[in-house]
């Protein structure tokens, strides 16, 4: 599939609110995971999480998603690689985010290292954090959905196409 196909197929409206969704969902419950770990106790983690009050913004997800199509399309297993792309993104995303606004986390590289590996190993979101995804993807599907018109969609996906042809990959 031609890498302007690719872009319609996941610059369609339901898909690209699919991916929206799943970003959002991977980043938040990874980024709790990951506060957790780093602190090890649950009402700090929630005192944290409010104090940085993290949140990820649309142009992250098509920078993410320019990247994975321009990267990874053209492997034979895509379709099926895709949710781990997503997912392995918005994760880095969380844990990248975390490090850089906690200015109470000295020297945390051998941290980041570990949940980057885990991250990249597909390790780190496990069945309790599948199971807060699944539960909460309706809830988050259905906020999401008014923002992804007709219109706001074709502006995301002509805005690629523009990064696309200003790069000469179509």
């Amino acid at each position: 599939m031609s890498l302007q196909q690719q872009i319609d197929k996941y610059f369609a409206q339901n898909k690209l609110l699919e991916i929206f969704v799943k970003y959002e969902l991977y980043y938040q419950i990874g980024l709790g995971k990951i506060i957790y770990i780093s602190l090890q106790d649950f009402n700090d983690t929630y005192k944290k999480i409010m104090e940085l009050n993290l949140k990820i913004d649309s142009s992250s997800v098509i920078n993410n998603l320019y990247f994975i199509l321009l990267h990874f399309s053209d492997e034979n297993n895509f379709e099926e690689r895709l949710e781990y792309y997503i997912r392995s993104s918005a994760l880095s995303q969380a844990l990248n985010d975390y490090i850089d606004k906690d200015k109470d986390f000295h020297r945390p590289e051998l941290f980041a290292d570990m949940v980057y590996q885990e991250i990249t190993d597909d390790r780190f979101f496990d069945s309790s954090l599948r199971d807060q995804f699944d539960e909460q993807y309706d809830l988050v599907y259905v906020s999401f959905e008014p923002v992804f018109t007709k219109k706001f969609v074709q502006s995301l996906k002509d805005s690629v196409i523009e990064i696309f042809k200003y790069n000469k990959h179509i």
